[in-house]
């Protein structure tokens, strides 16, 4: 299993190069590209290219693969077939597995219909009047809210995946409630069903998380079972995507 906290932008390993171990160049991740290799453009060209496009590894680029990739791989034949394997290792190791009961979120309900910014003023609301939902709302230990949830539904309501390709459904924006807490005027409570999930982190956007995850579920042979949602733990400031791959009973 490739240890990917080791593996550069470009996909090579620094734990394997000579000047490396020499102590002669500190290594990419450690230097943030700046090494004797590139000593004249001052930075790897791939290093930098992946941070211009807020991409930990080239593979995970939204334009990846690209022309540019032959021009700045000199070194390697082989760089997009070796990166296309990385991508998949990568995304098959990064799924995380949690099974959840059902469950009760308090929120601002909206519809793709409204246009593309409809999540955004979901949320925007949201927070405004949190307020209002604040006393009804699970806490974790420190009191924050324990999980804030982005549901996703098609347009029944039966938790099926949004239509058309992921651009039809339903999104309510909201936290986590007792299943018995009672919404007040102007907000929706929607309970989702038990599942077993598959997990993705969100780091930076949503959604290329989404897509990228998607990609991951595929690569290691899932399919959905339903819509998929985003949730947030602010008591851990960590993100993800959850991907329902079995609704439990």
């Amino acid at each position: 299993m490739t240890d990917f906290s080791t593996v550069t932008a470009c996909g090579e390993s620094c734990l394997s190069c000579g000047k490396h171990l020499s102590g002669a160049c500190p290594g990419c991740i450690e230097a943030d590209g700046r090494v004797p290799e590139w000593a004249e453009s001052g930075r790897c060209r791939v290093h930098a290219c992946a941070r211009d496009h807020n991409a930990r590894y080239c593979f995970l680029c939204t334009e990846f693969p690209c022309p540019r990739l032959a021009e700045m791989y000199p070194w390697r034949e082989d760089a997009v077939s070796r990166l296309v394997s990385l991508r998949g290792a990568y995304l098959r190791g990064v799924l995380e597995e949690e099974s959840l009961p059902s469950f009760a979120v308090i929120g601002f309900e909206g519809s793709t219909d409204e246009g593309p910014g409809m999540v955004a003023s979901l949320w925007s609301r949201a927070n405004s009047r949190f307020a209002e939902i604040a006393p009804l709302v699970k806490k974790s230990e420190n009191a924050a809210p324990l999980r804030v949830w982005g549901l996703m539904s098609d347009p029944s309501r039966s938790f099926r995946p949004w239509e058309d390709g992921f651009r039809r459904g339903l999104y309510l924006a909201g936290a986590e409630c007792p299943d018995d807490a009672v919404p007040p005027e102007g907000w929706v409570k929607w309970v989702a069903p038990a599942a077993r999930y598959l997990r993705f982190s969100v780091e930076g956007d949503a959604q290329a998380a989404f897509r990228l995850g998607l990609e991951a579920l595929r690569a290691a042979g899932y399919s959905l079972a339903g819509a998929a949602f985003d949730c947030t733990v602010p008591s851990e400031g960590r993100s993800w995507v959850y991907f329902p791959v079995r609704r439990e009973p």
